[in-house]
């Protein structure tokens, strides 16, 4: 197989202003290219549509927003991550934000998860949703990471507004444990404490003043830091009574979320909000 053709952030911001008749969907890392390609795809499959449209990236939100306020034409939508905007989005009706962190917190789904193990224990989806049970895992993270979210959002939204140094950080425990690391989520809000030299009240202050009430923070919390999390609960959840049958369709982490992407279309609170974009390819 010859290599594939592939294009840089730049030059698909290019294609969109060259290609007219495409209908772009922009997203921000090439990582969720296969994510949202499975989505749609099927969403133009089950409607039988006959449409010219890609999905492509352009390497950051901040790129995507400059892009927008410099390009007015029609044959793009992009899909952002929420991050922690929730309320300074950008107003156009071409940028389209997430409800959650990120893609990856949209996994965190009984439905999407049902499919999944459905496929993998034979079993219809609907027995396998009336009998899984993941709030242990929710609630788990709800009371680990509470502290280390007040954190991050204040170095992000109030200090600066580089999520690099944590975003992809390993916080869950060692030797195959599901159960976040409190000693490396501490290093983490020790880190922002020094650098931004801030008290815990005023983090909690300004926490408690701008953040949203929500019911689980793994809709909030950055999604790639947790995601390990959940594989490893999930396997060690199916291995009470299905001995091997976890571990030999899901090697690790990645293999797990790669099997994930195609069941991501039945979560129904990410439909929903990805709505506009449907009506996009359709119009």
């Amino acid at each position: 197989m010859k290599k594939l053709l592939k294009f840089t952030g730049e030059e698909n911001l290019i294609r969109i202003k060259m290609q007219k008749n495409t209908k772009f969907i922009v997203v921000e890392g090439e990582d969720d290219i296969p994510i949202y390609e499975t989505i749609f795809n099927s969403h133009v499959i089950e409607r039988n549509l006959d449409i010219d449209f890609e999905v492509v990236y352009c390497g950051g939100k901040s790129k995507i927003i400059n892009f927008a306020k410099l390009y007015s034409k029609n044959n793009f939508m992009a899909i952002l991550d929420l991050d922690f905007d929730f309320n300074n989005k950008i107003v156009d009706h071409r940028l389209k934000y997430l409800e959650a962190y990120s893609i990856e917190n949209y996994f965190f789904n009984k439905i999407v998860l049902s499919y999944i193990l459905a496929n993998i224990l034979k079993s219809n989806m609907k027995i396998v949703l009336s009998q899984i049970n993941i709030s242990d895992w929710h609630n788990h993270i709800n009371d680990e990471c509470i502290d280390c979210l007040k954190h991050i959002y204040f170095y992000q939204k109030s200090y600066n507004n580089d999520k690099s140094k944590w975003s992809k950080l390993f916080i869950c425990g060692d030797n195959g444990c599901w159960e976040i690391d409190r000693t490396k989520i501490e290093k983490i809000v020790q880190m922002i404490k020094i650098e931004t030299g801030v008290s815990d009240q005023e983090i909690d202050n300004f926490f408690t003043s701008t953040f949203p009430s929500y019911e689980r923070i793994t809709k909030v919390f950055p999604g790639k830091m947790l995601f390990t999390s959940f594989y490893r609960y999930v396997k060690q959840y199916m291995e009470k009574n299905y001995s091997g049958i976890f571990s030999a369709n899901f090697t690790n982490d990645k293999s797990f979320k790669n099997s994930s992407i195609t069941y991501l279309k039945f979560n129904v609170e990410c439909r929903k909000i990805l709505l506009p974009v449907f009506n996009y390819l359709t119009e």
